[in-house]
């Protein structure tokens, strides 16, 4: 698992096949997103007090697309 921290969030992200490991989860993030593959393609997560939400019912063709998805969804939605 890879982890990508920026402006206090966290972005995990995870090789096909890989399961993510909530052992790893840095708790002094303020947000959090997950990359994984799944089936056919990429996708990204994000925490939010409910759980983890899929803010696009969209795969992406590989993992940099699914993490820059991710991150402009961080940049759209900041916590101010």
């Amino acid at each position: 698992m890879k982890t990508f921290i920026s402006a206090a969030t966290a972005f995990y992200i995870l090789s096909p096949g890989e399961i993510f490991d909530k052992n790893k989860i840095n708790y002094d993030v303020n947000r959090m997103y997950i990359v994984f593959y799944k089936e056919n393609g990429w996708k990204y997560r994000h925490k939010s007090f409910t759980g983890w939400d899929e803010p696009l019912q969209e795969t992406f063709d590989t993992e940099n697309e699914a993490l820059n998805a991710a991150y402009n969804h961080f940049l759209n939605n900041k916590l101010y």
